[in-house]
């Protein structure tokens, strides 16, 4: 059902519209009172995200897409046309323009602006507007773009998840960014994060050697120990010096057969010189997770041997960039088999991220070996059976 409605989501996809006095409503007007047709200026980036945005939301027609130097034919089928040819057509032809410049450094750059401007001035537009205006408040572009230009490794990836919670987290997180909404689905508990306690999915053991990447100030931790958790070891690995030692305070506070069996780590891994297949060659890894800013790929590619040797529990953090959702579970699904997946969105702090990110964060996405499930859990959460 949810792969039927990602596909119908991606045909249909439409920015949620905000705000009145903006260029949207300006083309608009230009195009209804004064009959003018709209160019778009660049055919980078921005390009595909605003060509989208202008003909799906606004139902704007485009006429041209005008590029200094075209690396394209065209765009979302509007044809991609270099100035001179712009030109040529506009000499020939008796139509009135307006453009909306999709160029990312428009407006910051003063070179690249005054270049563009002199251009369209001398093709007499009667109008010039940064396209990317309200978008920049919407989405993040590159990001928009990415979703729509890989629709059908979004679509075959929701397959990857056995139960409803998952596939619905899934489908909502997408739909955010595709049309411009804050993440509007269901949230699970934060103090149920990297465990899935509440769900009972996952079988926790008396001896857990688990590595905490991004490790904080040792809250992950604490969430850890209250839900009587309980450990062997836990490798705290924290790189920033000042964080680091914060933790070592919070550490300490603990009661010594809690602290005593946590070890903190100040480094950084995902480097040829310090990957984590060597400095955990010799410890028995059952449980991962990782909320290190976007360095999840690089640290998870240097522990292939750790987790192919160890089938530890994971928990990785799959919102810091934009192909996180497709890239972190095919790399997993090339490194081991028979591990069934689930994705959760925990809460965000609404007054640091509302930034016109939309709290699009606190993704995380767990591969649990098939033999650390409780299956019966599991089948209930899916209507179902574990994906073998």
């Amino acid at each position: 059902m949810y792969t039927e409605k990602l596909s119908q989501l991606f045909d249909s996809c439409k920015f949620k519209q905000y705000g009145y006095r903006t260029e949207l409503y300006i083309a608009k007007a230009l195009e209804k009172y004064r009959s003018c047709k709209c160019l778009v200026y660049g055919a980078g980036r921005s390009a595909t995200a605003v060509v989208n945005y202008l003909m799906r939301t606004a139902n704007i027609h485009i006429e041209y897409i005008i590029d200094r130097s075209p690396q394209k034919k065209e765009i979302e089928g509007i044809p991609v046309i270099s100035r001179e040819l712009f030109s040529k057509i506009n000499k020939e032809g008796d139509a009135r323009y307006y453009a909306m410049v999709a160029v990312r450094t428009y407006g910051n750059d003063s070179m690249t602006t005054t270049d563009i401007n002199r251009y369209l001035c001398s093709e007499k537009v009667i109008k010039i507007m940064k396209a990317d205006v309200q978008l920049e408040y919407i989405t993040k572009l590159e990001w928009y773009d990415f979703f729509i230009c890989n629709r059908d490794r979004f679509c075959k990836n929701i397959s990857l998840f056995g139960d409803k919670a998952s596939r619905a987290v899934y489908y909502e997180f997408i739909r955010a960014y595709l049309e411009g909404h804050s993440y509007q689905g269901v949230t699970s508990p934060d103090e149920d994060k990297y465990f899935m306690l509440e769900d009972n999915v996952i079988q926790h053991l008396d001896d857990e050697e688990w590595i905490n990447f991004g490790a904080f100030d040792g809250d992950t931790i604490f969430h850890y120990i209250n839900n009587g958790c309980k450990y062997k070891r836990i490798y705290a690995v924290e790189g920033d010096v000042e964080r680091s030692k914060k933790l070592m305070e919070n550490i300490t506070l603990l009661p010594l057969e809690f602290g005593n069996k946590i070890q903190i780590v100040n480094q950084y891994f995902g480097y040829k010189e310090s990957t984590v297949d060597d400095y955990f060659a010799d410890c028995r890894i059952t449980y991962i997770n990782m909320d290190i800013e976007g360095a999840e790929v690089d640290v998870i590619r240097s522990a292939q041997n750790v987790i192919r040797k160890n089938r530890p529990v994971m928990g990785i953090c799959v919102y810091h960039k934009k192909d996180d959702l497709i890239v972190i579970p095919d790399m997993i699904c090339k490194m081991v088999d028979q591990y069934s997946f689930f994705l959760r969105k925990y809460p965000s702090d609404v007054g640091e991220y509302f930034d016109g990110y939309f709290e699009l964060n606190e993704l995380v996405l767990y591969a649990i070996p098939n033999e650390r499930l409780n299956k019966n859990n599991v089948e209930l959460l899916s209507g179902g059976t574990v994906h073998e």
